[in-house]
C-alpha cells in the first residue's frame, strides 16, 4: 500500500512512526533483492515521516515519543547511506551519515560507513578520523564486529598514502626551490680573461717592430745628414 497521508506535520508521532516503519520494511525487501534503487526511493520516503527538520511537529508531544521518531529517523538514514554507499554515490552517503552523527555522533554503523565512503573518494585525510574512532568505540563495546579487520587495512592504506604524498611533495618543493650552479658564468668569464690576455703577444711584437723601425730611421737620418 503506496497511499500515504500528504500532510505529515499533522500526524502524531505513532502516526509518523506507523507510516516511517511501513517505508522502511519496504525498503528492506527491496533492499535483500538488490534492488537498491527502489529500496532507496523506500527508504527516502521514510526519511519523510521521521525527519522532523524536513517536516517540523506540529502538535503537542512528549520527549518519550520524540525520542523512538528519532531513534527510526537514524535506523532509516543509515540504510540510507548504505544503499548510497553500494550504488557508488558516495557524497549523498556523506550527506546520510553527516545526519546521522548530528544526533548520535558515536553512531558506528554511521563512522564505518562516513569513512568507507571517504576512502573511495581518496580522500585519505579525512577518512581516517571517523575510521579510528570506529575502532575506538568498538574496543570499549564487548560486542565482536567483523568489521574491525576492513576498518584496519582502510587505515593503513591511508596512512601509506598520505606518508607518500608528503614524501613525493616534499621532492617536488626541493627541486623547485634547488639553487643554481654557477658554473656556466665562471667558465665565460675565464673565456673573456683569455680572450682579454691573447692581445698581449700582439702588443709586444708590435713594440718590437716600432723600436726597430725608428733605429733604422735614426741610423740613416745620421747618414744622409
Amino acid at each position: 500500500d503506496w497511499q500515504s497521508p500528504s500532510d505529515v506535520q499533522k500526524l502524531s508521532i505513532n502516526e509518523r512512526l506507523y507510516w516511517g516503519d511501513k517505508k522502511r520494511q519496504m525498503g528492506n525487501f527491496h533492499y535483500r533483492r538488490q534492488d537498491y534503487l527502489t529500496s532507496l526511493q523506500c527508504y527516502n520516503g521514510a526519511i519523510r515521516f521521521l525527519d522532523t527538520d524536513m517536516n517540523p511537529i506540529l502538535i503537542s508531544f512528549n520527549e518519550n515519543q520524540k525520542s523512538l521518531l528519532n531513534d527510526a529517523f537514524i535506523q532509516v538514514e543509515n540504510n540510507v547511506a548504505q544503499v548510497n554507499l553500494l550504488l557508488k554515490k558516495y557524497d549523498a552517503c556523506l550527506n546520510a551519515v553527516e545526519n546521522v552523527l548530528k544526533h548520535d555522533s558515536k553512531n558506528v554503523k554511521a563512522l564505518f560507513r562516513q569513512g568507507k565512503a571517504f576512502f573511495q573518494l581518496g580522500l585519505y585525510d579525512k577518512a581516517i578520523q571517523p575510521l579510528k574512532l570506529f575502532l575506538q568505540i568498538q574496543r570499549e563495546s564487548s560486542n565482536s564486529n567483523a568489521d574491525k579487520e576492513k576498518v584496519n587495512e582502510m587505515i593503513l592504506i591511508c596512512e601509506n598514502k598520505l606518508a607518500n604524498y608528503k614524501k613525493n611533495e616534499k621532492e617536488i618543493y626541493q627541486r623547485m626551490f634547488k639553487p643554481k650552479t654557477n658554473k656556466p658564468q665562471t667558465n665565460n668569464t675565464n673565456q673573456i680573461d683569455n680572450t682579454n690576455n691573447s692581445w698581449w703577444p700582439y702588443i709586444a711584437l708590435g713594440s718590437a717592430v716600432f723600436a726597430t723601425l725608428a733605429i733604422v730611421t735614426f741610423i740613416k737620418h745620421r747618414k744622409t745628414s
